[in-house]
């Protein structure tokens, strides 16, 4: 599995680095953003995320495809990998649609929907998850609130959550920001919060962010780096 995650990784940074790139910004690392790819537009990604827990650490890898069906419904599948100690697997596969309601500035609120459905090899279940993304502009400044819903169809409570995380630009190619997200199911919480920031370099864009535990449940320390690429090859 290492070596299969590796040559993926490979694959993809050869991607990244080699086409021609035409992006719109993406504001932040943990929550969702309003805007999607235009129609015709195949985006790519590479996650990479760490968890530092109470006793043990995570490390789970991300590959991710998406494409614009139309300029406001974007389509993607990816796939996600863990590694724990000396053991690494994938363990999910992700089927995701996100559509924006409106062009931005028609409501007071710009709002998209996003529905997920994912398989799960580790536990051997199937779950379904929903987002409702709001965002606001006030000039260059950003606020964007995620709303989530998660269930698991094995008879488990439902989980709830949010990624919330406001940003202004410092220059062209760099904006800064301050994310806060977390999780509750049943009588366990999860919060964070922490600096991101987004970094254009022309063929390729980069997120990084940072959440810090605020609760005994939480993990101490997450990490979270995304590169992406979008092109328009129709």
């Amino acid at each position: 599995m290492k070596k299969a995650v590796l040559a993926i990784t490979g694959i993809m940074f050869v991607l990244l680095t080699a086409m021609p790139l035409h992006a719109d910004m993406r504001p932040y690392t943990w929550t969702y953003g309003y805007m999607t790819p235009a129609k015709g537009e195949i985006e790519l990604e590479w996650w990479g995320e760490f968890r530092k827990g109470k006793d043990t650490d995570l490390y789970k890898p991300r590959i991710e495809l998406e494409y614009g069906l139309t300029d406001r419904w974007v389509a993607g599948l990816y796939g996600v990998f863990e590694k724990e100690g000396a053991e690494s697997w994938g363990t999910e596969i992700k089927l995701e649609q996100r559509y924006r309601l409106f062009d931005p500035g028609v409501l007071p609120v710009d709002t998209a929907l996003y529905l997920e459905y994912v398989h799960n090899f580790k536990e051997d279940v199937d779950e379904l998850e929903g987002k409702i993304i709001l965002s606001k502009d006030l000039g260059d400044f950003n606020a964007t609130l995620n709303l989530i819903a998660e269930t698991a169809f094995n008879g488990e409570d439902p989980e709830y959550g949010y990624a919330a995380g406001v940003s202004y630009p410092l220059t062209e190619r760099i904006r800064p920001g301050i994310e806060a997200f977390g999780s509750w199911k049943g009588n366990e919480q999860e919060h964070f919060v922490g600096p991101s920031v987004q970094v254009s370099l022309g063929k390729v864009w980069i997120n990084a962010g940072a959440g810090f535990g605020l609760t005994k449940e939480s993990d101490d320390f997450r990490a979270r780096l995304i590169v992406s690429h979008e092109l328009n090859i129709f």
